[in-house]
């Protein structure tokens, strides 16, 4: 009786000693970044590198990253000056409201020819910068490279791939050889009309219209409202496009998003719905032809009208088009329309913000 007694309290014991140390490997860092400040150089760089930056932390599967949605919210709903310099006090009381272990402020500044990216980790146990690190370069399509580079010297990871010859990165030498993977190849944050998105305010069908550094459509009627511009000259095999876009007003249950096709006639719709769905449409001259994925509940975020951003992602690797929302892969189809252009729809009555358009090299 007193062997088995013995040999339960050695299970039990056994067990939550077991637990504990699953539950400790399991718990990572949460590290928020706040879009960097600009100076000399044009405001959607200061979003495009703490963009890339979150998607890179995200990818190394050792931090837990707060949403840029969830940030802005913070900013908004506390006041803070959001468009202007968020100094270490502000940023310490920021990551604090969304219970971060780590917040990175920075800067992106040109003088010259020269971009440097500035950037600071402060850790919110003592409230006090712990590093700061800078990378420098003359190459704009070398944003991605420079910004891993950043996270190599911030985190001591290996996410760098990219080293030109006139450039310098810091302390930091990327230890892969010179390609062309992750250069940016069309980055547009829908701050002006400068890629061709036409404006059509008032309108009996539909309105576009650019406010406050978004790009709106809303369609007033049961039909689909698209706009495509041409895609860059000269697109390799392999690329990705990412889309952010928020849903602000109207039915929930029907798709918008990033439009890939031949023109506006014959195109695919990989589109999300504001009660979180999502959905593969193929048009061909101007005729529905099938649904390529039909209706994924769940998969989406369910927007609210005001914070919540889908980002859609498409990785074209030769025919193949492979769909992901957030971060998470839905499926891969086998496309035979050539890819020309590239756009933003909203169908039915609903409005739609659109944040961000990237096309990076694969």
């Amino acid at each position: 009786m007193k062997k088995q007694r013995l040999a339960i309290i050695f299970f039990l014991l056994s067990f939550i000693l077991s637990g504990s140390s699953v539950l400790g490997a399991e718990t990572k860092a949460t590290v928020a970044v706040i879009d960097f400040e600009t100076i000399g150089t044009e405001d959607y760089l200061g979003r495009a590198v703490a963009e890339i930056m979150r998607t890179e932390l995200i990818d190394t599967g050792k931090y837990r990253v707060v949403e840029r949605s969830q940030i802005n919210r913070v900013i908004s709903e506390q006041s803070f000056q959001k468009s202007g310099i968020i100094d270490e006090r502000s940023a310490t009381e920021i990551g604090k409201l969304l219970g971060a272990d780590l917040i990175i402020i920075g800067s992106v500044v040109k003088l010259g020819n020269a971009y440097t990216i500035n950037a600071r980790m402060i850790d919110l146990k003592t409230g006090e910068a712990t590093l700061g690190k800078n990378v420098t370069g003359t190459d704009l399509n070398m944003l991605t490279d420079m910004t891993r580079n950043l996270i190599d010297s911030l985190f001591q990871t290996n996410r760098s791939t990219v080293k030109s010859g006139k450039e310098t990165y810091g302390t930091y030498s990327p230890p892969k050889p010179i390609d062309t993977y992750g250069k940016i190849l069309f980055f547009d944050n829908f701050s002006s009309a400068k890629n061709g998105w036409p404006v059509y305010e008032n309108q009996p069908y539909y309105d576009t219209y650019f406010r406050d550094g978004r790009y709106f459509m809303e369609t007033k009627n049961e039909k689909k409202s698209l706009e495509v511009i041409d895609l860059p000259a000269d697109l390799p095999d392999n690329f990705d496009v990412e889309l952010t876009s928020s849903w602000q007003s109207g039915v929930t249950d029907s798709a918008y998003g990033l439009i890939l096709g031949r023109d506006r006639n014959t195109y695919y719709v990989f589109g999300v719905s504001g009660n979180g769905q999502s959905v593969i449409w193929v048009t061909e001259d101007d005729i529905p032809r099938d649904d390529a994925m039909p209706w994924r509940a769940g998969t989406a975020k369910v927007s609210d009208g005001k914070y919540v951003e889908n980002t859609q992602k498409v990785e074209v690797r030769g025919s193949s088009l492979s769909y992901h929302v957030n971060g998470t892969f839905l499926t891969t189809i086998h496309g035979s329309i050539p890819l020309k252009v590239v756009g933003v729809c909203v169908s039915r009555q609903q409005k739609v913000a659109f944040h961000m358009l990237k096309i990076t090299q694969r």
